[in-house]
C-alpha cells in the first residue's frame, strides 16, 4: 500500500502521517494498558486498606474491652482528675494552659503561637457590652438533697430560678395499684363528710377499691342519711360499721383496719382527694420493698404542706383544688423521700407492715392525735420507712372534728407521751422541720406555680437547640435566638429553649431550660445521667455486625432513657404544646420523638444539617477533607467516621433507619431552602411530602439601607472578602489554590472576615499575598465593616451542600456581589437571587479564578451584579413561626 502511495503527488506525505498516526494509537494503547494495571493496583490498595479498617476497628474494640484499658479508665484517669480538682479546672488560667498544651501537641508549635496572637488580640478589644436580662424570681436556688451545691458558671448571666435533679426521676406506677379499701372515720361535720365522699366517688375506681366508713356515734342527724344513701347507690363498694357508743378516732381507725385484709389509705372526712390518688400512693408504696406508709402533700399537713412549709395554706391565687393537684403531679419527679413519720389526714398503709407493725395504739393515744406518728416510730424502728408521694395532692380543711380546746389538749399530750417514747425519731422531725429538705421539691411547685398554670390560651412552645446563645453563632442557634427575640413579645405565645450543658457546667450532666417573657427570663437547671459524648450512639461491640445474630438482636433504638424520662417529665411539668426540633447536634437522641409522640405534642424539625444523614454532619469526609457526594458505603463511612467515634460496619445503616422513622413520625419538618427539601425527601422516603416545607430563615439586615452603598473599585483595585471563617468547611484550600494562581496581580486586595480556623492554610496565604484579617464581627457590625473596607466582591467556597447560608443573607441585603460554588443551597440561591456568579465545583480553584479574572477585566458586569429579592425580616419570620405553632397546637 505505502509503495502504491508513493507514485500518486503526494502520497509520500500521506503515508509519513498513516505512520504518525499508528505510532500515537500504539502509544494511547499502551498508556491504556498502563492505566488498567495502575487501576487494578489501587483496586489491591482499596481492599488492603478496607481489610486494613476492619482490622484496626476490630483491634480498636479489643483493646477497649483489654483489662490495660478499663486500669486507665478507672485509675489512671480518675488520678489525672484528682490532680486538677473540678473547681481548678473551671479556673480561667488553667482552661487556657489546657487549650495551650492541646494545640502545640496536637497542631505544632506555629500553631500554638498563632493561636496565642489572635487570643491576646481579642482579650485586649474592648468587650461587647451585654444588656442582662431581668428575672422576677427572687428565691435563692433549692437544691435537693445531695446534689452539688454550686450551680453553673452560665447561670451568672441569668439568676437561675431553679435546680432540677432529674437523676432520681421515677416513672408512674409500674403496676395496677392493688384493691385497697379507704378506711374513713366519721364523727359530724356532715358537709365536710359530703364534699369528701363526692369526691371518692368522682375520682375513685369503686369497683376495685372500697370505702370502709365507721361512724363514731355522730350526733348529727343528718350523717347516718348520707351514709345509708351511699351504701344504697354504690352496694358492696362501701362497708358501714356504726358504732354505739363514741369510742374516739383511733378506736375507729382500728376497727376500719381491723375489718380489712387489703392494704388501707386512712382518710379524714375533712379532705377532698384528686384525680389519681389511690394509683399515685399505692405507686409509691411499692416502689420499694420496705415502706411502710406514704402521704401525700396538703395545704394543712405539717411537713407535708404546701407551698409553705410546715404552714397553714389555702389553694394559690388564678388556681382550684383539681388544676392546682394537676400542677403537683407535673412538677413531680416521684422522688418519694423519706419523712420521720406519716401524717395522718391521708395516710396509705401497706398491709405487710400493719402485719408487723401492728394497728394504732388505741390506749395511749385516746381520741386521736399522735397515733399515727407512734405508729411510723414504731415502723421505723422494725426497718420500715415512711415517705412522702410528691406526685400527689390532697385538699385538708383541718379540723372537722375537734373542736379547738380538745384538739390543743389532745396535741400536748401526745407530743409529751412521743418524745417520751421516742426521742432520736422525735428529734429527727424537729431537725426536718427547722431545715426543710424537701425545699427543692417546693421550689419545683413554687416555680410553676408563679407562672399561673398552663390554661392562659397561650401556645407553649420549646425550641431545643444544640448549643446555647452564649457558647455559639452557628446557623440553627441564630436562627433559635431570632425566633426567641422576637416570639417572647407575642402574647398568643410562650416560647422556652432547652439546650445541653456540656462538661464546663456540671460535668456536662443536664439541660438548661430558659422560659421567656417580654421582660423576664427565667432559667431552670435540669440535672440527669447525661454523659458528655452524645448519649444515643451504641458502644463498639454492642451488637453482632452482620449474620444472623444481627438478626436474632436487632440494637436498641437511638435512644437514652434517662433523657427521655427528664423529656417526658418537662413536657408535662411545662405544659408543652410544640416542640420545634433545631436538629439533634449535641446530645438529643431522636427518640425523644416517640415520647412526644406518645404525649400528644406537636413536633416540628428544622433541619439545619445534615445530620439525620450521618453522625457527620457537614458530609465533609475525612481524613481526604473533600465532599462526600451522599456516600452510602458502609465501609468508606466506617472510615471516615472513625476520625470522630467509633462504630461497627451496620452502625450507618441502622442509623439512618432510625432517624427516617423518627422524622416520619413528625407533624412538620422544615428545610430552609428548597434544595434541602428535595434532597431531604430524596434521602428519606419516609417522610410524607406534603409534610416538608421549605420556610428560609430571616435576617435582621433585611432592612438595612444600602443606598450609596455601592462605590465601585477604589484606583482599579478590587476588594475580595472571604466572609463567615476561615476553615475547611468554608473553602480555605480552595481559597489558597486561588491566591496561588493569582499571586503577583496588583488589581485585586484580599480580606477575611471571620475567625481563622485552618491556620495552616492561612499562614501560606500570607506568604503569598497581602491579606487583611477583619476577625470576628456580629451581624449588626457587618454592614459597617463591609463599607468601611470597601468590599467589592465576596467568596463564598464552601466545598459541601450547606442548607442555607446567612452569610449569603448577609451580603444579599447588605448589596454586595458574591462569587460562589454551584452546590447545595448557596448556588440555588446565588442563582434564584441573581446575587453574584457560581462556579461549577468540579472546576475548583481553576474556575474561581477565570471568574473573577472576568470580574477584574469587566467592572461595569461587576456593579451590575445586584440580588433581585432580599430575605424576610425577623419579625416577619418569627410571626410566620407563631402561625404555624399556633395552628398545630389548633389554637
Amino acid at each position: 500500500m505505502s509503495n502504491d502511495w508513493e507514485h500518486v503527488p503526494g502520497g509520500a506525505d500521506v503515508t509519513a502521517q498513516h505512520e504518525q498516526a499508528q505510532e500515537r494509537i500504539d502509544a494511547l494503547e499502551a498508556r491504556v494498558r498502563a492505566l488498567e494495571a495502575e487501576a487494578a493496583e489501587l483496586r489491591g490498595r482499596l481492599a488492603e486498606r478496607d481489610a486494613s479498617v476492619v482490622e484496626l476497628v476490630r483491634f480498636r474494640q479489643v483493646v477497649e474491652t483489654s483489662l490495660s484499658w478499663k486500669v486507665i479508665n478507672r485509675v489512671v484517669w480518675p488520678i489525672s482528675k484528682l490532680l486538677v480538682p473540678p473547681r481548678l479546672r473551671q479556673w480561667t488560667p488553667v482552661k487556657k494552659l489546657r487549650t495551650g498544651l492541646a494545640i502545640l501537641f496536637s497542631r505544632g508549635p506555629r500553631a500554638f503561637v498563632y493561636e496565642a496572637r489572635w487570643a491576646w488580640r481579642r482579650a485586649v478589644q474592648a468587650p461587647v457590652a451585654v444588656q442582662p436580662e431581668v428575672s422576677l424570681s427572687e428565691q435563692p436556688v433549692a437544691e435537693i438533697p445531695g446534689s452539688p451545691a454550686e450551680t453553673p458558671p452560665r447561670a451568672a448571666r441569668v439568676p437561675v430560678a431553679l435546680v432540677v435533679d432529674a437523676r432520681v426521676l421515677r416513672g408512674a406506677a409500674a403496676v395496677e395499684a392493688p384493691p385497697v379499701d379507704i378506711v374513713i372515720c366519721v364523727h359530724n361535720a356532715v358537709e365536710l363528710l359530703r364534699g369528701c365522699l363526692e369526691s371518692i366517688e368522682r375520682h375513685t375506681d369503686l369497683t376495685r377499691h372500697r370505702m370502709v366508713i365507721i361512724d363514731d356515734a355522730s350526733t348529727d342527724r343528718d350523717v347516718t342519711p348520707l351514709l345509708e344513701a351511699l351504701r344504697a347507690r354504690l352496694g358492696d363498694a362501701v362497708l358501714l360499721l356504726p358504732s354505739s357508743a363514741r369510742r374516739g378516732f383511733v378506736h375507729s381507725c382500728n376497727v376500719g383496719m381491723g375489718a380489712s385484709t387489703r392494704d388501707v389509705i386512712l382518710l379524714n372526712t375533712d379532705t377532698v382527694v384528686t384525680a389519681g390518688w389511690v394509683d399515685k400512693l399505692a405507686a409509691a408504696a411499692y416502689s420499694e420493698r420496705r415502706v411502710a406508709s406514704v402521704t401525700p402533700f396538703s395545704n394543712h399537713a405539717v411537713m407535708c404542706s404546701i407551698p409553705q412549709f410546715c404552714a397553714r395554706n389555702t389553694v394559690p391565687e388564678g388556681f382550684d383544688i383539681a388544676t392546682y393537684a394537676a400542677l403537683v403531679e407535673r412538677a413531680s419527679l416521684r422522688e418519694y423521700p423519706d419523712l420521720p413519720n406519716g401524717t395522718g389526714f391521708c395516710m396509705y398503709l401497706r398491709r405487710e407492715a400493719l402485719d408487723e407493725v401492728g394497728l394504732f395504739d388505741e390506749e395511749t393515744f385516746g381520741l386521736g392525735y399522735g397515733e399515727e406518728c407512734d405508729w411510723s416510730y414504731r415502723a421505723a424502728d422494725l426497718g420500715w420507712r415512711n415517705v412522702l408521694d410528691d406526685a400527689t395532692y390532697i385538699y385538708h380543711h383541718g379540723g372537722g372534728s375537734f373542736g379547738d380546746a380538745e384538739k390543743t389538749e389532745g396535741e400536748q399530750r401526745a407530743t409529751a407521751t412521743l418524745i417520751a417514747r421516742y426521742p432520736k425519731h422525735v428529734g429527727w422531725a424537729h431537725e426536718f422541720m427547722r431545715t426543710n429538705p424537701l425545699g427543692g421539691i417546693h421550689a419545683r411547685i413554687r416555680f410553676l406555680t408563679a407562672r399561673r398554670g398552663f390554661d392562659d390560651g397561650r401556645v407553649r412552645v420549646v425550641e431545643i437547640l444544640p448549643f446555647s446563645f452564649e457558647a455559639s453563632v452557628g446557623g440553627a442557634v441564630l436562627h433559635g435566638r431570632d425566633l426567641v427575640d422576637h416570639l417572647r413579645a407575642d402574647d398568643r405565645v410562650e416560647v422556652a429553649t432547652l439546650v445541653p450543658a456540656y462538661p464546663e457546667e456540671s460535668d456536662g450532666r443536664g439541660f438548661w431550660l430558659d422560659l421567656y417573657g417580654p421582660e423576664r427570663r427565667d432559667r431552670v437547671f435540669i440535672r440527669c445521667e447525661r454523659p458528655v459524648d452524645p448519649v444515643f450512639y451504641p458502644a463498639p461491640g454492642q451488637w453482632a455486625p452482620t449474620g444472623d445474630a444481627a438478626a436474632a438482636n436487632p440494637p436498641e433504638p437511638l435512644g437514652h432513657a434517662g433523657v427521655e424520662r427528664t423529656f417526658d417529665w418537662l413536657l408535662n411539668a411545662f405544659g408543652i404544646d410544640v416542640v420545634h426540633y433545631h436538629g439533634f447536634v449535641g446530645g438529643f437522641p431522636p427518640s425523644l420523638i416517640e415520647v412526644a409522640a406518645r404525649r400528644g405534642v406537636r413536633q416540628v424539625l428544622t433541619a439545619h444539617d445534615w445530620f439525620f444523614f450521618c453522625y457527620n454532619f457537614t458530609l465533609f469526609e475525612k481524613p481526604q477533607n473533600v465532599f462526600c457526594a451522599w456516600c452510602r458505603d458502609d465501609v468508606r463511612c466506617m472510615s471516615c467516621m472513625s476520625n470522630h467515634w467509633q462504630a461497627d460496619l451496620t452502625f450507618q445503616g441502622h442509623r439512618r433507619r432510625q432517624f427516617a422513622r423518627a422524622l416520619a413520625r413528625l407533624d412538620l419538618v422544615v428545610s430552609p431552602s428548597e434544595f434541602v427539601r428535595r434532597k431531604l425527601l430524596e434521602l428519606t422516603p419516609e417522610v410524607a411530602p406534603e409534610r416538608c416545607v421549605a420556610i428560609e430563615h430571616g435576617s435582621p439586615l433585611a432592612g438595612v439601607d444600602t443606598a450609596g452603598r455601592r462605590q465601585g473599585p477604589a484606583g482599579g483595585v478590587v476588594n475580595v472578602a472571604i466572609v463567615g471563617f476561615f476553615g475547611l468547611e468554608k473553602g480555605s484550600r480552595v481559597f489558597l489554590d486561588l491566591v496561588r494562581r493569582m499571586r503577583g496581580r496588583s488589581d485585586v486586595r484580599w480580606f477575611v472576615f471571620g475567625d481563622v480556623r485552618d491556620v495552616e492554610a492561612f499562614e501560606e496565604v500570607r506568604r503569598l499575598v497581602s491579606i487583611e484579617a477583619i476577625g470576628k464581627y456580629t451581624r449588626e457590625e457587618l454592614p459597617g465593616l463591609l463599607q468601611h473596607h470597601r468590599i467589592d466582591l465576596a467568596l463564598l467556597l464552601s466545598p459541601w451542600p450547606e442548607t442555607y447560608s446567612y452569610t449569603l443573607s448577609e451580603m444579599i441585603c447588605c448589596d454586595v456581589p458574591v462569587l460562589g460554588l454551584d452546590i447545595g443551597a448557596l448556588g440555588e440561591r446565588i442563582r434564584a437571587t441573581g446575587a453574584g456568579l457560581v462556579v461549577d465545583p468540579a472546576d475548583g480553584a481553576a474556575g474561581v479564578e477565570r471568574a473573577l479574572v472576568g470580574l477584574l477585566a469587566d467592572p461595569e458586569r461587576l456593579a451590575s451584579l445586584r440580588a433581585t429579592s432580599r430575605p424576610e425580616g425577623l419579625a416577619e419570620n418569627a410571626a410566620r413561626y407563631s402561625a404555624l405553632y399556633r395552628d398545630l397546637a389548633g389554637a
